[in-house]
């Protein structure tokens, strides 16, 4: 199979200049991405949002709708980045009871299933856009450490539908976006464990809250008939 080379640069100047070999028939938002620029998806890659265009040899494309034939000098505008959405923060906090719709009130809807027992557990949360995790004391301690970052899956697509009407057309997608919850899932644990430290083998339940689609994806199940 054909290879070939990609530049990417952030400017005309080629500062922040990265190079990125990949196979002739890649999708330029896909090579975009494996070398660490994460381009704008809202759409799922349908090009219809017009939020991961970038130029290619002067000529206005959108990545998702790109195919690499060719080697390629690509201008990533900073406008088509999702800019410090990847970062996690972990920090401690103190859990009261109480209800709402944001990630730290719905986390903390899930902390009575976490208490009475020994070692740790982990309080997931699966928003659309927003992954969060609370690591408990099973014994009953108040402080916790929490981690959050943004839903890997947003490359599908920033809503449900989109990412439904993904797996519709690609039904490859459905393993694809759960093994990126999973391992987004692993990382923060991981995070939280070395924060707090333990290690994750100390860790012997975790409660998952999420909506319907979100659920199904991290199980495996077909979310296109929600």
């Amino acid at each position: 199979m054909t290879s070939c080379v990609i530049t990417f640069h952030r400017d005309r100047a080629l500062v922040q200049e990265r190079t990125f070999t990949a196979p002739a028939g890649t999708q330029l938002v896909d090579a975009a991405a494996q070398a660490g620029f994460d381009l704008r998806t809202h759409c799922g890659g349908t090009g219809t949002c017009g939020k991961c265009q970038v130029i290619v040899n002067d000529q206005k494309v959108l990545a998702c709708q790109m195919v690499v034939t060719s080697n390629l000098d690509v201008l990533v505008p900073d406008a088509s980045l999702r800019v410090n959405e990847q970062d996690v923060v972990v920090q401690t906090t103190y859990c009261h009871s109480r209800e709402g719709g944001n990630p730290d009130e719905r986390l903390c809807s899930l902390v009575p299933r976490l208490r009475g027992g020994d070692g740790y557990g982990i309080a997931v949360d699966i928003g659309t856009t927003t992954l969060a995790a609370e690591l408990h004391d099973l014994s009953g301690k108040l402080s916790v450490q929490t981690s959050s970052g943004a839903n890997p899956q947003r490359t599908f697509g920033d809503d449900v539908i989109a990412r439904i009407q993904k797996v519709l057309e690609t039904p490859s997608a459905l393993f694809a976006m759960q093994q990126l919850v999973v391992g987004a899932i692993n990382g923060m644990i991981a995070e939280l464990a070395e924060k707090s430290g333990i290690s994750p083998q100390d860790i012997s339940i975790m409660v998952v809250a999420g909506n319907t689609a979100m659920q199904s994806i991290l199980f495996g199940i077909d979310p296109s008939p929600l």
